[in-house]
C-alpha cells in the first residue's frame, strides 16, 4: 500500500511540474470596460527571425506564430473584443523567448554481495533488507524552457495596462503548438474581465 501511495505522490508532483505556470500583471486603475477594439503591433525589439528563436527551430515557423496569434484572437474575441487596424482602443504585442538550459542530474548506483541483477535488495532475503546507494552517476541532461508574453497597451497612453505570461520548463519540439496554444488559453484564464 505504501509503494502505490509513493508511486501515486510522486506522479502527482511529476505532473504538477510539466504543467506552465502562468502569471499576470494588471496596471492598477485600468479599466477594460472602456475597451472595445485591438489592434497587433510589431515591436522594433521583435525576435522573430532572431538569434533567440533560431535556438528553438520548432517555433520559427511562421505556421506555428500565426497559430498561436489565432489562439489569442479567439480568446479576445470571445471576450467581447474586435480588430480594428485603423483606429483601435488597445494594441497586442506577443513575445516567445525560448533558452537552451543544462541540468546536471545524479542517480544512485548500487551493489550487494548477493545480487548484481536486481538493485538494492538482497537475493537471499527479497524485500527485506535494502542496500543503501555506494555512489552516484551524474549526466547532462539538456532541455528548452520557453516564455511566452502577451502584452496589452493603451493606445493613446502608450502605457502597458496588462502583461501575462507562461514560463514552461521543457518544451518538446514536436508538441510545441499544442503547448502555447495550452499556454494562450491558461494565460487568458487571468485576463481582466
Amino acid at each position: 500500500m505504501r509503494l502505490l501511495m509513493s508511486i501515486v505522490g510522486i506522479l502527482g508532483l511529476f505532473l504538477a511540474s510539466c504543467s506552465p505556470k502562468v502569471h499576470s500583471n494588471l496596471a492598477s486603475g485600468a479599466d477594460f470596460k472602456n475597451y472595445k477594439t485591438y489592434a497587433w503591433i510589431r515591436e522594433e525589439n521583435d525576435t522573430s527571425g532572431s538569434d533567440q528563436d533560431q535556438q528553438f527551430s520548432a517555433y520559427n515557423n511562421q505556421i506555428i506564430k500565426g497559430n498561436v496569434k489565432n489562439n489569442i484572437n479567439s480568446e479576445l474575441q470571445s471576450r467581447g473584443f474586435t480588430i480594428d487596424t485603423v483606429n483601435p482602443d488597445f494594441l497586442v504585442s506577443l513575445k516567445a523567448v525560448f533558452e537552451k538550459k543544462t541540468e546536471l542530474v545524479g542517480y544512485p548506483l548500487y551493489s550487494s554481495y548477493y545480487n548484481f541483477y536486481y538493485p538494492g535488495y538482497y537475493a537471499l532475503y527479497p524485500g527485506y533488507y535494502y542496500s543503501y546507494p555506494f555512489a552516484y552517476d551524474y549526466y547532462d541532461y539538456t532541455y528548452t524552457e520557453g516564455t511566452l508574453v502577451v502584452d496589452i497597451i493603451d493606445r493613446e497612453t502608450k502605457k502597458l495596462v496588462w502583461r501575462g505570461w507562461s514560463d514552461e520548463r521543457e518544451i518538446k519540439p514536436k508538441k510545441v503548438e499544442k503547448e502555447l496554444a495550452k499556454d494562450v488559453d491558461e494565460i487568458f484564464q487571468e485576463f481582466p474581465s
